[in-house]
């Protein structure tokens, strides 16, 4: 077992070979989780004078890694290795870098054939991912769509995809993460942000005096405007025919600000919606199959206009990703006041943890559709 009392506990094991990782001998650990349907990815390099540990690094046998604030708390992960590399390292030793993901290849790469009984979308995803996942983690049962939900020879990580892209809330965005201690994460963004608005699941700050916000060290901003972000911002546009009646229509999904303080996310008018073709709607769907499309893909790219890269303190932190942040940072002009540009609500897009040199670092990507007071030229 690696420990340092207030910062991490970290554990490492592969099948017979239990904890087999001492503190002389851990270089660096590092897991990264992300918003989508991605599967948490890993890399650690360590020293051993085992010839046999390599044996235990592949795809059949799981890595077993216990990391957290204490024995007591601790995310409990299975891991995949797709990648070994060893190499000498002095007298009696080698150094082994090991990198893969989270342990559910089935998930990743078994196609299935399935139909569903007429449920709802958010109630087919939960059935899907139940199976692979700890019991999905979400504030929305049901959405507001029925039919039979159809798995045509894919894998559950497609059609997980699929469904979630097409499955209806009126009027919000719904979106998804995979944790690497195994949970499942699924959110009605709407409804999370009118829910956290006055309590957020976290608060960081690099100028408040209260001892339950969490320091941040000095970060980058990162603002995709203008053509490659135009589909989420000037918004989309698709027509639909359904066969069986010759009737014809034709959609527009425009972005709108939800976290910031705007009126608008920062987009030239000059650039229209975006035209992606007809689509067939039939009997087979639900009615706002292609609706719901336009709206969470419009919805999920508008709110990665604004990234924030942010180290935090030296320390474990049990920050997901689709967590409701406030972030606060003080005024370049005058200190005693905020900077009105970027502070104020987010959501995390990815967390990356880790070890190195015996310290833990933790740092998170925070989002949202706009600066606060964006302003268009008449």
């Amino acid at each position: 077992m690696i420990a340092v009392q207030g910062q991490f506990y970290f554990k490492c094991s592969a099948g017979s070979k239990k904890d087999f990782i001492d503190t002389e001998n851990l270089k660096f650990f590092e897991v990264v989780e992300s918003c989508g349907v991605i599967l948490p990815y890993f890399k650690l390099v360590f020293l051993t004078s085992d010839d046999n540990i390599v044996s235990k690094l592949h795809e059949g046998q799981p890595l077993n890694i216990q990391f957290g604030k204490s024995p007591d708390s601790f995310d409990d992960m299975v891991l995949s290795c797709n990648k070994v590399h060893a190499m000498p390292d002095g007298a009696n030793r080698q150094e082994v870098t090991v990198s893969g993901f989270l342990g559910k290849n089935n998930f990743l790469s078994q196609p299935k054939i399935n139909i569903t009984g007429k449920i709802s979308g958010v109630e087919a995803v939960k059935a899907t991912v139940s199976k692979s996942f700890n019991y999905p983690s979400t504030n929305v049962q049901k959405s507001q769509d029925l039919m039979n939900w159809v798995q045509y020879n894919t894998t559950d990580r497609n059609f997980v995809f699929d469904t979630v892209m097409h499955a209806y809330t009126k009027g919000s965005v719904l979106a998804t993460a995979i944790c690497a201690n195994g949970d499942f994460r699924l959110r009605d963004i709407k409804v999370d942000l009118a829910k956290k608005a006055n309590k957020v699941d976290w608060k960081i700050s690099n100028s408040s005096k209260d001892d339950k916000d969490i320091r941040h060290g000095t970060y980058q901003v990162q603002s995709t405007h203008g053509y490659m972000n135009s589909l989420g911002t000037s918004g989309y546009e698709i027509n639909t025919f359904t066969p069986e009646t010759g009737v014809e229509a034709t959609h527009v999904q425009k972005a709108e600000v939800i976290t910031a303080l705007s009126k608008s996310v920062s987009k030239s008018a000059e650039v229209e919606s975006r035209y992606f073709g007809t689509q067939m709607q039939n009997q087979n769907v639900h009615e706002n199959f292609w609706k719901a499309y336009q709206q969470n893909l419009v919805g999920l790219l508008s709110l990665s206009t604004v990234k924030i890269n942010l180290p935090l303190d030296e320390a474990y932190r049990a920050i997901r990703p689709l967590d409701v942040v406030m972030f606060k940072d003080v005024s370049l002009i005058d200190k005693t006041t905020s900077n009105e540009m970027y502070s104020g609500i987010y959501l995390v897009s990815k967390v990356t943890r880790g070890i190195f040199k015996m310290k833990c670092t933790v740092s998170i990507e925070i989002c949202r559709e706009a600066f606060n007071g964006v302003r268009n030229a008449n």
